[in-house]
Parts: structure tokens; C-alpha cells; sequence
């Protein structure tokens, strides 16, 4: 059974919408990176207060449900301590979809995000560092890095690859079975 669970991605592939119906539904406490990363005004947190966050507030739990990537920051911490790795790994064209409807909801319809923050239109189309450029610029580079980290590293752990959205619809059953040990849940190929 899976007790300390992570969820990654590229940015919108919907890591924290995954975590939080998860957590609702395996009843295991949800904790969202982007939340520990940025402050209100998008300012960043500094690493290590957000590694030390992280220490006091999920490494202390039994069983957790973490969304988000920051690597960097975390891979030390949370990569060591989890027993699963769940990856989004979707296509880029379902990461632009989706991408688009959360951007209007947070743009148009006003939808806070991480600490309270609100999305601007300049913020996330026009800056050489924005949102868009940021999904597409680093869409590849995650796959290789996750790719290599699954037969590496971190091949130890339990990794659960997804390559369409509708698999997550199978993924309660896959965590509550200790004895299952598929890695990759794409039907498609």
C-alpha cells in the first residue's frame, strides 16, 4: 500500500487537482508544493524556509499526498522519503489545453491561486519568463530528467506513469494494492 505519494509533471498537467481528489479519496492528508513556494505578491520563499516547512509540516506525517515538481529544492527530502511517483506525463497538446482553460478561469474569472496570488495577462503571455513560455520551454527537459530519475535513482520507487488523463480514474485501486507493481499505465501503446 502506498503510503507517501508524490505527483509530478510538467505545469498544468493538473498535479494539484490530481493530489487533492486523491487525498479525498484515500483519505491521506494533501500537501501542495506551489502553496510552500510562493508567497503572496508571487514572491518566492526562500529554499530553505520551504525545506524546513516541508520538514515540520509533511515529513512529520505517516502517509502524504504532495503535488509539484521543484526538485531542485525538495528532491532530497520528499524523493527519499516517498514510496510512490506518480507521473502526469501527458502530451504537450493536453498540457496546452488545459493550460488555457486554467488560464481564463484565473485571468478572467479571477480564480486565486498559490497563497492568494492572481494571474495577469501580461504576467503569463508576454514576459520572456512566463507561464506559457515556461510550459513549452520546459515540457522535454522534464520528461528526460523524470525518465532518467525513473531508471536511476530513484528506480526504487513505485512509479505510476500516466499518459492520458483518463487513467487517473485507476488509480485508487492501484495505490490501495500493495502487491500490484505496474509502472506504466498507458493503454495506448
Amino acid at each position: 500500500m502506498s503510503k507517501k505519494i508524490i505527483i509530478i509533471g510538467n505545469s498544468c498537467s493538473g498535479k494539484s487537482t490530481l493530489g487533492e481528489k486523491l487525498s479525498e479519496q484515500i483519505h491521506y492528508p494533501w500537501f501542495d508544493l506551489d502553496e510552500y513556494h510562493w508567497l503572496p505578491n508571487w514572491i518566492e520563499r526562500p529554499d530553505e524556509e520551504m525545506r524546513d516547512n516541508i520538514k515540520k509540516d509533511i515529513l512529520s506525517q505517516e502517509k502524504w499526498v504532495v503535488s509539484g515538481n521543484y526538485t531542485h529544492i525538495v528532491k532530497d527530502l520528499l524523493w527519499t522519503e516517498a514510496d510512490t511517483i506518480i507521473w502526469l506525463n501527458y502530451p504537450l497538446t493536453t498540457i496546452l489545453s488545459r493550460f488555457f482553460k486554467r488560464t481564463y478561469r484565473r485571468i478572467v474569472l479571477k480564480e486565486p491561486c498559490c497563497n492568494g496570488n492572481q494571474e495577469t495577462f501580461s504576467a503569463v503571455f508576454l514576459h520572456h519568463d512566463g507561464l506559457l513560455y515556461w510550459v513549452i520551454g520546459t515540457h522535454y527537459s522534464k520528461i528526460r530528467k523524470y525518465r532518467a530519475w525513473k531508471n536511476g535513482p530513484f528506480q526504487t520507487k513505485r512509479w505510476i506513469e500516466l499518459t492520458q488523463p483518463h487513467q487517473t480514474a485507476t488509480l485508487v485501486p492501484l495505490l490501495l494494492d500493495s502487491t500490484d507493481t505496474l509502472t506504466n499505465l498507458d493503454t495506448d501503446s
